[in-house]
Order: C-alpha cells, then sequence, then structure tokens
C-alpha cells in the first residue's frame, strides 16, 4: 500500500477511526509520514471541535437590517442632491465658459513688432564700447565677404 491510498481512505472514514483493516494497520504501523499525518488531522479534529458553533440571534437582524437600510438612506440622499447640484449649476458653468470663450475674441491682440526691427543681440562697437542691437543675418557679412571674394 502507498501513502496516497492510506490517505484517501483515511478521508472516507476520519481520523478518529478505531478499527483499521489489515493493510491500512500495517502500513500506518510501518510509515512514519502517516503516522504524523493522522496525529496532525486529530488534533485539528480536537480544536475545531473546541471552537463555538457560530449562530445568528434574530433579535439582533431588525437591528443590522435598519442600520444597512439607513446608510442606503443616506446615499440615496446624497445621489439626489449631487443630480439636483449638477442640473442647476450646469448651465452656469456653460454660460461661464461661453462668456469666457467670447471675451478670447473680443481681445485685441498684441501689437508685434515688424520683422525688420533688430533682435536684443550686440556687439561691442570700437572704444566706446557700448552695445549696439544688431540684425541676426549682419554676424554673417563678413563671413560671406571672406568666401565670397
Amino acid at each position: 500500500m502507498k501513502c496516497r491510498e492510506f490517505k484517501q481512505w483515511l478521508e472516507q472514514e476520519g481520523p478518529e477511526t478505531v478499527r483499521m483493516p489489515k493493510e491500512i494497520s500495517e502500513h500506518y504501523s510501518s510509515c512514519p509520514h502517516c503516522r504524523l499525518f493522522v496525529e496532525e488531522e486529530r488534533f485539528w479534529t480536537r480544536i475545531f471541535a473546541l471552537a463555538p458553533v457560530p449562530s445568528g440571534s434574530k433579535a439582533q437582524w431588525p437591528k443590522i437590517r435598519a442600520k444597512i437600510q439607513m446608510q442606503l438612506d443616506r446615499q440615496e440622499v446624497f445621489n439626489a442632491m449631487v443630480v439636483l447640484m449638477s442640473r442647476r449649476l450646469a448651465p452656469v458653468f456653460v454660460i461661464l465658459f461661453v462668456l469666457l470663450g467670447v471675451g478670447t475674441l473680443w481681445r485685441e491682440p498684441v501689437a508685434r513688432a515688424p520683422d525688420s526691427s533688430p533682435s536684443m543681440l550686440g556687439l561691442v562697437e570700437g572704444s566706446q564700447s557700448r552695445w549696439r542691437p544688431f540684425e541676426e543675418d549682419r554676424i554673417f557679412d563678413p563671413w560671406l565677404a571672406g568666401t565670397q571674394g
């Protein structure tokens, strides 16, 4: 007999079985793993037997039902308030959104400098050491003059 067959028999009969068939008792006496398994099963059976059996008293159920119903009622009231507020505030938000959009369209554009305006870059000019603004393309004039000639 193998340990697997012993465990199958034990599941059918239970760990508290006193009478074992001959081949089962031979395997039980010769196999330390199965003996340990039976002892563990008996231990857990005793532990679970000591645990109280849960039973709900009928006197507590009305209180539990009332508490659940109160929570559901609160949630329904909150949901109704959200729906009511959204119906009343949605038009206000739409009007604000439209007014902001129209306000951006009526605003005058900022005056821009013409394209020929000098950039903010500058050069040190001679011995006077002052900054003079110049256009970006003027930087390449000395280089272009040297490469074209």
